[in-house]
């Protein structure tokens, strides 16, 4: 029946009755669009608002598909973990958490709350394309993994930020005060056996992937940290501090967004934390076996079939062309890179140290690609998109990067002047 309340004022200027429109509403693909839907109209706003329960869980049903549960879930922590903890002390027991079991029939959503699910599931996407690039088709920086890979990643990575929103930085243990400081090796026991808990109250079949996406999560923290986005200092807490400081932090510094990395807190990290990847390896190892893992088919990776344009060498997760010449950045850093290259002719072309901070402020996909283009004829059969492996591509680096150092010669006098 058509809701008579919108006929009249607004029903003019709006091609589409009420009832029509709440059906546009509720088939929207994403929190995003709705947001620009709602408000490209008052009588659309005034349809949203007469029934924003059904709208909001529809759409956010939509955005998020089957890993909603598990987004709930993180959420409901994440708004409110103080509710979780037992004042300062530890965690309320496993079995007081929130199930996904009792989200998958959604909850009263506002649209606040519905934004901020958005902006967590953009993290997993993003980190399901980097995933997707590392680990199946290095060709692409979107994602090409199949529907229920897609499904497993997901699910896995919103458990895997659940379990740093519970227990990793944001949780209160690790605000103690000094008055409660001397207490805090019991925290930290009692805090131990909680995550083990956790960890142990998900089905062994699940623990594969799990494991798969805490590895994966650990793996762009190394990344970051090779690529010298944050100083060299205190390696092993800044590496804990990334992880347990959840996938969007991890990834905001694996894009080189470090501004919001709280240096205080990095220094105690490691010996707070390190205790539960060890308890993380101890629970998920043995049972490693039992699960399937994210990708259906892992031997038919696209990286087992690529070869070496100049040796025909085969070398997974080792070659480089334009689609990942980004990512050479956390494996021949900026400190490291010239030294690799071996110029010997470089100390007496100009201050050794103004190149480190040009490949610092350059993007490698850039310097790379500037290279190719000065390359000299014995390179020309090489083309950017051509794969070659790390010691081809430093070997090419090595044999025409004085042409790219001269051509920049000019642009450095000018940026002095």
């Amino acid at each position: 029946m058509q809701d008579t309340r919108f006929v009249g004022q607004h029903f003019n200027k709006f091609p589409f009755d009420a009832d029509l429109t709440d059906y546009i509403l509720t088939t929207l693909s994403d929190i995003h669009s709705l947001g620009n839907f709602i408000f490209s109209s008052r009588f659309v706003y005034d349809v949203f608002e007469s029934r924003r329960i059904s709208v909001l869980r529809a759409v956010v049903s939509n955005h998020l598909g089957p890993v909603a549960p598990q987004a709930m879930r993180l959420f409901k922590v994440m708004d409110d973990i103080k509710s979780y903890w037992h004042g300062w002390l530890a965690p309320v027991p496993v079995s007081k958490l929130p199930r996904e079991d009792d989200l998958r029939n959604g909850l009263h959503i506002t649209l606040r709350e519905a934004r901020i699910l958005a902006a967590n599931h953009d993290v997993i996407q993003q980190l399901e394309a980097l995933y997707s690039w590392r680990e199946k088709d290095p060709r692409s920086t979107s994602s090409q993994l199949t529907i229920k890979e897609s499904e497993r990643f997901q699910e896995a990575m919103y458990r895997v930020w659940f379990i740093c929103a519970m227990y990793g930085r944001p949780a209160p243990a690790n605000r103690v005060g000094k008055s409660k400081s001397k207490r805090l090796p019991e925290i930290m026991r009692e805090l131990g056996q909680m995550q083990t808990k956790c960890l142990q109250s998900f089905e062994p079949s699940q623990l594969a992937r799990l494991l798969e996406a805490w590895c994966f999560l650990s793996n762009l923290a190394t990344w970051t940290i090779r690529a010298e986005f944050l100083p060299q200092k205190n390696v092993r807490s800044v590496h804990t501090y990334l992880v347990w400081s959840g996938p969007s932090t991890t990834l905001e510094a694996f894009q080189g967004k470090t501004n919001t990395v709280d240096r205080k807190v990095v220094p105690s990290m490691a010996t707070s934390y390190e205790q539960f990847c060890e308890a993380f390896q101890l629970v998920t190892t043995p049972k490693h076996q039992d699960g399937v893992g994210i990708l259906e088919s892992p031997d038919e990776s696209l990286w087992r079939s690529l070869r070496c344009q100049a040796c025909s060498q085969i070398a997974p997760g080792d070659l480089w062309n334009q689609s990942n010449w980004s990512y050479l950045r956390g494996y021949l850093p900026p400190s490291q890179f010239f030294e690799r290259l071996e110029l010997p002719w470089w100390n007496t072309f100009t201050d050794a140290d103004s190149l480190e901070k040009v490949c610092r402020s350059v993007p490698y996909p850039q310097l790379i690609g500037e290279v190719f283009s000065l390359r000299s004829k014995k390179y020309k059969h090489l083309e950017p998109g051509h794969w070659l492996c790390t010691d081809c591509l430093c070997k090419f680096l090595h044999d025409n990067l004085e042409a790219w150092c001269s051509s920049r010669k000019p642009q450095e006098q000018d940026d002095q002047s």
